[in-house]
């Protein structure tokens, strides 16, 4: 339901590993890592877009976990 968008440098190496939960809002929510180029991960929030029961897509909502220590950047050439 969650593909990487090829405009978006922090999803340049993939979308993966979603871990999923339900807001107290009702809402569904993914916390896929995202993959930019280098192997950096992150952690984003998207919002499961639902239609008559059924997963049409996502909203996305931003970062929720960044690297913040250099060694936390993958490994550099």
């Amino acid at each position: 339901i969650m593909t990487a968008d090829p405009a978006d440098p922090l999803e340049a190496e993939g979308v993966l590993n979603p871990g999923t939960a339900w807001g107290p809002d009702g809402e569904l929510y993914l916390y896929p890592r995202v993959v930019a180029e280098g192997n950096v991960s992150r952690i984003a929030r998207a919002r499961v877009i639902i239609e008559d029961g059924v997963p049409t897509g996502v909203e996305r909502l931003g970062l929720v976990l960044s690297p913040d220590e250099q060694w936390e950047h993958g490994h550099q050439n």
